[in-house]
């Protein structure tokens, strides 16, 4: 889920048609349980994308809640080429051609980019709350790909006055998954302590979901670890000490996993691009974690302890699942097929992969329950996937492997 936006209990689809019809159409073509007609809607969004934004060089607040609610299911609609940096960058576009990055400058007349923007100083002098949940998704959203949003007091200001708004409970889910994604970007940001923690009041009956917490503690960890993750420590005080970060990042990883599983399968259907990164992500790390040859750190024990591939097969039987659950309906006959159609193929190949690295000692003391797909299957599903040659490359290397959790 990704609350950027707040729409009442008692608006209709008619009247959010008419108030704000870009971002309808987007949440009618997320919704529908019909593949063919989500691909055609979705030919739809990218015509509106190029006539209004950049052939019109339109900017408004609907047209940016419209490209953050596509960018943030993107993987509904991925087909064989990456688009989420270009999306990225014209969500970060949009916000800054509307000034949603700063204060309302007061009544001033703003020529950017052949767009004329008035502001007028007795109508606006505040942002208001649907302004700062947009840029606050923005930011959410750009992140993963770009740079060009940086923890501002605007921001952080933004944070405060959302989470302690009041108007909806999802506020405080927004606000918190943009504090982790802070986190996530620079593991020391101590400033993102201060807007979640000013005034607690009826906001501390709210709890982030169990995932986000571990994958943010998952992701401090990492980062701990990576880049040298086979440098032996020359000290016994900072060997202990990365043991220790090492134990941390497997729990927080295994623990995001559990609470990943345990969610009702319906729920799948709004987990956001950015889950499901994180999803592989998690998956990445647990297997590093497997292979790991370090002294004082029992790969054999981890293996015990956690089983990936039995993860993975778990995930494949819950994502088949979920088409039947909401009756969707697959594209017949075509090569593209929708994500709930799809994913579970990709996921026995990441599978595939990852016992392709394995020794053979390792592959013997993992418990596979499953069977797995013959190694010229997975590779089909691999290469039609990831568009890598996998037949020339057969080990996987901290980049690509990362690289593979930064866009599903």
């Amino acid at each position: 889920m990704f609350p950027f936006v707040h729409i009442r209990d008692d608006m209709r689809a008619s009247e959010l048609r008419l108030e704000k019809p870009f971002l309808w159409f987007v949440i009618m073509c997320l919704t529908t349980t019909n593949v063919a007609e989500q691909f055609a809607m979705d030919n739809t969004i990218w015509h509106i994308i190029s006539k209004r934004i950049v052939t019109q060089h339109l900017a408004s607040l609907d047209l940016l809640l419209r490209v953050i609610c596509y960018g943030s299911w993107s993987h509904y609609f991925k087909s064989d080429k990456p688009f989420m940096t270009m999306l990225s960058q014209l969500v970060v576009s949009l916000a800054f051609e509307m000034g949603l990055h700063h204060d309302p400058p007061g009544a001033i007349q703003c020529i950017r980019s052949n767009r004329i923007i008035t502001r007028d100083a007795s109508s606006q002098t505040q942002r208001t709350l649907e302004e700062r949940r947009a840029i606050l998704g923005v930011f959410h959203l750009a992140s993963a790909k770009l740079q060009a949003l940086s923890c501002t007091p605007y921001m952080v200001d933004c944070l405060r006055i959302v989470a302690e708004s009041g108007e909806s409970d999802w506020d405080y889910v927004l606000t918190t998954q943009v504090k982790f994604q802070i986190i996530t970007n620079q593991p020391i940001c101590s400033t993102m302590d201060q807007p979640l923690k000013k005034k607690g009041g009826a906001q501390n009956h709210h709890r982030p979901s169990s995932w986000h917490t571990c994958y943010n503690r998952s992701m401090k960890y990492g980062k701990a670890c990576h880049p040298n993750l086979n440098h032996t420590p020359q000290t016994v005080a900072t060997q202990s000490q990365r043991l220790q970060d090492l134990d941390s990042l497997l729990n927080c990883a295994a623990s995001w996993l559990v609470a990943w599983l345990e969610m009702p399968v319906v729920d799948w259907l709004g987990i956001t691009v950015d889950t499901f990164a994180q999803f592989t992500h998690c998956i990445i790390v647990l297997f590093k974690l497997t292979i790991l040859n370090e002294p004082g750190w029992d790969a054999e024990e981890v293996r015990r302890r956690i089983d990936v591939f039995a993860t993975l097969d778990r995930c494949c039987e819950i994502v088949e699942s979920v088409p039947t659950a909401v009756g969707m309906i697959d594209i017949e006959g075509g090569s593209r097929r929708g994500l709930f159609f799809k994913t579970s193929h990709l996921s026995r190949a990441i599978k595939a992969l990852i016992m392709a690295e394995m020794t053979p000692d390792a592959l013997a003391s993992t418990t596979d329950t499953v069977q797995t797909p013959p190694h010229s299957d997975a590779t089909k599903e691999y290469n039609r996937f990831r568009g890598v040659d996998f037949e020339q490359e057969l080990l996987i290397h901290d980049d690509a492997m990362l690289n593979l959790s930064g866009e599903p």
